[in-house]
């Protein structure tokens, strides 16, 4: 599923800072997320990504 999807939904799923994180770094989809979470282990690598955002982009992987 496309990042911007989950975004654009309205159901508060994803912040305005996360997807920011997200299309900056690259990530478009939960395939990209689940890929970059396997090789890194956590999202903090990411430029910008904080303990708040790597918090909500694990619970995104979650649902």
């Amino acid at each position: 599923m496309q990042i911007e999807k989950i975004y654009n939904n309205g159901q508060g799923d994803l912040s305005v800072r996360s997807f920011n994180i997200c299309t900056q770094n690259g990530l478009y989809t939960l395939d990209d997320l689940r890929e970059y979470l396997k090789n890194n282990k956590h999202f903090m690598k990411l430029k910008y990504c904080g303990i708040k955002s790597n918090k909500e982009l694990f619970e995104l992987l979650e649902k």
